[in-house]
């Protein structure tokens, strides 16, 4: 609940994230996976039925998404089941547009500026492109990042990412949290946002020593299923990467063909 501010007073508190920081997004609500004997298809077909039995008073598709546990279900299984539920979507299926933000869930990418994902049409045009580029972009992409991330790391002195700052609406008088990212944070915000794209090369990059810091957004891709302790990055990344040689199908999207 917002809290109102009769007084035009500003507030100068903060709360500050640094390194190590697990990342926020990785909810309890889609940790259960389906167990591995269960087919996906089946599975997704199942769930896809169940869902369209709950019927939602909301017209804030998130909300829909939310308080149907058949949609967060869907989530959970994770990159999977992403070829039938594109299938569904091109079928012309009604509830193709909420199909499409499950979908924009479960590869946790963050949609391009220049595109208008609020529209069917927009999110359509978006998902095809990612699911049949993703990999190619993400690669080049991510080394860039990584390259920053070393030199924001060098120039800075207290390694931290960002600060939540609670200011005062001038307009609504209400109080609201603001998130400032320092130059270190915004390149953690931007591997971030690279979606299930990077993990594959996150966890290369564990395997051979490197990318500690980024445990925990490996920790927010999975749901919070691998093995990671905040105080503990090096067993860490062993233990990912063990995990990752028994998960990595179900963890990796799929080629989509074009």
């Amino acid at each position: 609940m917002a809290t109102r501010i009769v007084a035009p007073i500003l507030l100068a508190s903060a709360v500050i994230c640094t390194i190590p920081a697990v990342s926020r997004g990785a909810g309890n609500e889609d940790r259960a996976a389906p167990s591995k004997t269960v087919d996906m298809k089946t599975e997704f077909e199942r769930l896809y039925l169940e869902s369209g039995k709950i019927y939602s008073l909301s017209s804030i598709t998130e909300t829909v998404i939310s308080e149907n546990p058949a949609y967060m279900k869907m989530i959970a299984l994770g990159p999977r089941c992403l070829p039938f539920l594109m299938a569904k979507v091109d079928q012309g299926v009604p509830r193709g547009y909420t199909l499409m933000v499950v979908a924009y869930k479960i590869l946790k990418v963050a949609p391009d500026k220049e595109l208008k994902i609020s529209t069917r049409r927009g999110l359509q045009r978006w998902l095809k492109r990612k699911l049949e580029k993703g990999h190619q972009e993400v690669e080049g992409r991510f080394w860039k990042l990584r390259v920053q991330w070393a030199a924001a790391k060098a120039q800075s002195k207290d390694q931290v990412l960002w600060k939540d700052v609670t200011v005062l609406d001038n307009e609504s008088k209400f109080l609201k949290v603001r998130r400032e990212y320092t130059p270190l944070g915004t390149v953690y915000r931007d591997i971030q946002s690279l979606g299930l794209y990077v993990l594959p090369l996150l966890m290369e990059g564990l395997a051979a020593g490197r990318c500690t810091d980024f445990l925990p957004i490996v920790r927010f891709l999975t749901n919070g299923r691998a093995p990671i302790h905040a105080a503990s990055p090096i067993p860490d990344a062993k233990r990912c990467v063990e995990w990752w040689k028994k998960h990595e199908v179900e963890w990796t999207v799929p080629a989509f063909e074009k």
